[in-house]
């Protein structure tokens, strides 16, 4: 699924895999709320570019919504963050 973030740039969902949720869960420990930032880092590309968690805590708040709001939507058991 691709969707354009608010400066232009092409931000592509992969189809996710169970590998990706270990990982994810593995990367935040104890800090379950951050699962699924890590998950939006190991599933989006944006102009065909991995993200880490930084890049995505550096995105405009409307960018990270919306990749949170679409990986809920495809994934509706991912846990949402609290904070």
């Amino acid at each position: 699924m691709m969707m354009i973030l608010s400066d232009g740039r092409h931000a592509t969902l992969i189809p996710g895999k169970g590998r990706h949720l270990y990982s994810a869960q593995r990367k935040a420990g104890r800090d379950t709320d951050r699962i699924p930032f890590y998950l939006l880092a190991e599933l989006v590309k944006i102009d065909e570019q991995p993200l880490t968690v930084e890049d995505i805590e550096e995105l405009p708040m409307s960018d990270v919504l919306l990749l949170l709001g679409i990986l809920q939507k495809d994934f509706p058991d991912t846990p949402s963050p609290t904070n």
